[in-house]
């Protein structure tokens, strides 16, 4: 998925027509391509919590031949694309892109790094900062974190003195002011049969709106906004007069976990890079990091590194309820527990060449090693019932 981010709304449309009819159409490994225009890529997620659509999006979809007909695996195809595309793009300040993969696990990013606190503003500083780091990280792509760019805030404060002298309470400015941002439903308009009642709503006629329901589009359109109070010589006040509005940015969404705000950095690896030579090289930067953060933040690990611990965790507890059912059965052939006791030794001398074969080839702890032992475990029991059969 190509995701774009850009104000000038005409250069960024021209250039992503000649991305989809010059750069990825002219790909010998690529089938088709979708274009969208107005929205992200809906068949793949981003991971980030971001908006679908909007004039300043333009996505693609882009399926490959058939495994057998090319050279390369998708996702060195990947790796490829998202090295040109980040070029292309470098022209337009502000634009950002996302290559994303179809997955089977739908695991998503594979690392994580989860970022835990109470102020919202300081995790996202704090976020910026674990992102350089990574970004830095040969071998890492696509570093971003999951809330993605801020979005334009206005927030509209009480005066809490000028509220008295009009003798208006927060609650009615409150409720007055429902009625101006939003449309209140009021109501359900019967029609009967089987045939769903129609909801009834009230809403300012707002000249933005062009005769639609909802609040005001535009900034100068809250100096229209009248309170009515309590005080006789000044039944109508303007809305300047009682709140004070902000300007400001905010997130998208706020995700808790555990009851605090989180934040999580994702990134995705490129080229040979393997997940844990990156958490590697991240966890002293970080953990320096961490150093000069306030108190109460902290940060944990997830992603791939999670997925594996739990799988890990699982394995070892497989293996030992394995190891077990394996010696009652022996202990049942063998009319002895002496014996399975002699054989069952076999298994770590067995497993003592899997561990360095890996160490020799420096190959990174990961479920192919599990696999690799469970494997050999498998053909030693196999061995073991082989033999005690023919002696029995």
């Amino acid at each position: 998925m190509w995701r774009c981010h850009h104000k000038r709304r005409w250069r960024f449309r021209k250039r992503s027509q000649t991305i989809s009819a010059t750069f990825l159409r002219q790909k010998p490994y690529i089938e088709s391509v979708i274009k969208y225009t107005g929205q992200g890529n809906t068949l793949v997620g981003s991971g980030t919590l971001q908006p679908s659509d909007g004039s300043y999006l333009s996505g693609f979809s882009v399926f490959l031949i058939p495994a057998e007909d090319r050279e390369a695996g998708s996702d060195i195809y990947a790796s490829e694309l998202r090295s040109e595309l980040t070029q292309a793009i470098q022209r337009y300040p502000g634009a950002s892109l996302i290559v994303n993969t179809e997955s089977s696990t739908g695991a998503g990013d594979p690392i994580s790094i989860e970022i835990t606190g109470s102020d919202i503003a300081e995790l996202r500083q704090i976020s910026a900062q674990v992102q350089d780091a990574i970004r830095q990280i040969p071998g890492s792509s696509d570093v971003r974190d999951n809330p993605g760019n801020l979005r334009a805030d206005l927030q509209l404060l009480p005066n809490r003195e000028e509220l008295d002298f009009y003798g208006l309470s927060e609650d009615d400015l409150t409720t007055q002011a429902r009625y101006y941002m939003s449309a209140v439903q009021v109501g359900d308009f019967a029609i009967g049969g089987n045939q769903e009642d129609i909801e009834i709503r009230l809403s300012t006629a707002w000249p933005s709106r062009n005769g639609a329901v909802g609040g005001p589009t535009r900034r100068d359109e809250l100096g229209l906004i009248r309170f009515f109070g309590a005080n006789p010589d000044q039944p109508v006040i303007p809305a300047g007069s009682v709140v004070t509005a902000v300007q400001g940015e905010t997130a998208l969404s706020i995700t808790h976990s555990g009851g605090e705000r989180t934040v999580k950095v994702l990134s995705k690896t490129a080229g040979d890079t393997t997940v844990g030579q990156i958490l590697t090289a991240a966890e002293p930067k970080i953990a320096a990091l961490q150093a000069s953060w306030p108190a109460g933040y902290s940060y944990s690990f997830g992603g791939e590194s999670a997925e594996q611990a739990e799988t890990f965790g699982s394995a070892g507890q497989a293996l030992g309820l394995a190891i077990f059912m394996v010696f009652a059965v022996l202990v049942l052939q063998l009319n002895s527990f002496r014996q399975p006791f002699i054989i069952l030794l076999t298994i770590p001398l067995a497993l003592i060449g899997t561990f360095f074969g890996s160490v020799s080839e420096l190959t990174p702890k990961n479920r192919d090693n599990v696999i690799k032992l469970v494997c050999a475990a498998s053909d030693l029991h196999f061995t073991v019932s082989h033999m005690t059969g023919q002696a029995g």
